[in-house]
């Protein structure tokens, strides 16, 4: 990995906590004015307690394959699951920069949290698999071994 693949990393893993925000906070919005509007915020509060997990917990997995397919497509080159556990490790690292001063550690919904990061984890890796699978393709006309090769039409 060079310097500019943990960049990279890093800026796929920063990307990936704020689009999981983002997903966490219009699930909240969605909630309050369309299933549960006209209440007050500690209602909405309490209801992102056990909303936001559960959104977050499914789109996080999609979104972390979908980052895995996309990085090992984009550089085939590059070993792609050295490169998903180092974009999953950074996020890692950044939750806990979040969570930390949040308080956030003496609670179950860390131990929900960390099992989600597994998750998001093991799809990244899945990703790449695709990735490399879908990138195996039979070779088209003129390409090597194809029979093609030097071939003149007289």
């Amino acid at each position: 990995m060079t310097g500019r693949d943990m960049i990279q990393a890093l800026g796929i893993a920063l990307a990936l906590l704020l689009i999981n925000f983002a997903i966490g906070i219009l699930a909240v919005t969605v909630y309050s004015l369309a299933i549960a509007p006209g209440q007050d915020s500690a209602a909405y509060a309490a209801a992102a307690q056990w909303i936001v997990p559960w959104v977050v917990g499914i789109a996080s997995p999609l979104l972390f394959a979908l980052a895995g397919f996309l990085a090992a497509r984009r550089r085939p080159q590059r070993n792609g699951h050295l490169f998903a556990l180092l974009f999953s490790a950074d996020y890692v690292l950044l939750d806990m920069l979040v969570s930390i001063p949040m308080h956030a550690l003496a609670s179950f919904a860390v131990l929900a949290t960390w099992l989600v990061i597994l998750g998001d984890w093991i799809a990244a890796q899945l990703g790449v698999l695709i990735a490399a699978r879908v990138g195996r393709r039979a070779p088209g006309p003129g390409a090597a071994g194809s029979g093609q090769e030097g071939s003149v039409d007289g």
